[in-house]
């Protein structure tokens, strides 16, 4: 959905939070016969998307490194890009 929303002239911004900071830290995928997602973060990027993971909801999930081109982000940073932003897409 992000990369097909590069296509307008909107700025995008991929915040991962609460649950969400698991699909941003490195995974095995392959154990559930899944695609690993670093391609499509790889191409966001490229996109010039920013992706945010919000540090307070990866300590109490105990998850200490992400995935490559994914930003560690203070909550207040994240609230502010929530409330700065025309558009908010929840998902």
């Amino acid at each position: 959905m992000s990369v097909g929303l590069t296509l307008r002239e909107d700025k995008i911004c991929v915040i991962f939070l609460d649950d969400g900071v698991y699909s941003a830290a490195p995974q095995r995928p392959e154990l559930v016969n899944l695609q690993p997602l670093h391609k499509e973060f790889e191409a966001l990027k490229l996109l010039n998307c920013d992706l945010l993971a919000d540090k307070a909801s990866m300590k109490r999930r105990g998850i200490s490194g992400l995935l490559t081109n994914i930003k560690v982000a203070e909550r207040e940073e994240i609230v502010k890009k929530i409330t700065d932003s025309e558009i908010v897409i929840s998902f």
